[in-house]
């Protein structure tokens, strides 16, 4: 992944160098830490913050973008996008990639194709750095405390502190065709 595109090349043994050029995907890679989900044990999506400022799926041979536009303006808005990471999280079934910058997190459900924000107790962005798989758990790093910690369903907090809970409601438009409206929350 570069800067302005990307590149596949399938490995055909060729001298003096083994791979062959297939693909170019014409979307970069806005930072060196803004892609997630190429990581053993995940393998349900590759994502990445791309050079316009989006965050896109790869789907095939070519970028989708999957980004809401309120997340588009807050990575825009972003000033140094090499300060910005992109990781997954995996709990049970539920897989995630989470996406935080110095000042907000937000978090892709890649089971609903949903984003939601992703605050800590009392902080502007969530305490997760990174997620790996070892010895078939989850651990992630604690951004206060530089620990190591499981990703649980086993306890109902993070780290010793309360998770902050979101209720999200839509209002019914045109019942029952059902179609989509913008989430409206509040906080529980």
């Amino acid at each position: 992944m570069g800067r302005y595109r990307s590149k596949y090349g399938p490995i055909k043994a060729l001298t003096p160098f083994p791979f062959a050029r297939s693909v170019v995907i014409p979307r970069g890679i806005a930072g060196p830490y803004c892609v997630g989900g190429h990581e053993d044990g995940f393998g349900r999506a590759l994502l990445w913050v791309g050079d316009d400022n989006r965050v896109n799926q790869l789907v095939g041979y070519a970028a989708q973008a999957v980004s809401p536009p309120d997340l588009d303006a807050l990575i825009e808005a972003v000033s140094d996008r090499r300060r910005c990471t992109f990781r997954p999280i995996c709990l049970e079934a539920m897989h995630s990639a989470q996406l935080t910058s110095p000042t907000w997190t937000w978090t892709y459900d890649l089971n609903t194709g949903s984003w939601h924000e992703r605050k800590s107790y009392q902080a502007l962005f969530s305490r997760i750095i990174g997620g790996i798989k070892v010895f078939e758990k989850w651990l992630c790093g604690d951004n206060n405390s530089g620990n190591m910690v499981e990703i649980t369903v086993a306890t109902n907090q993070e780290i010793g502190t309360p998770i902050r809970r979101a209720c999200r409601i839509c209002p019914v438009i045109k019942f029952p065709a059902g179609e989509k409206s913008r989430p409206r929350r509040f906080l529980v």
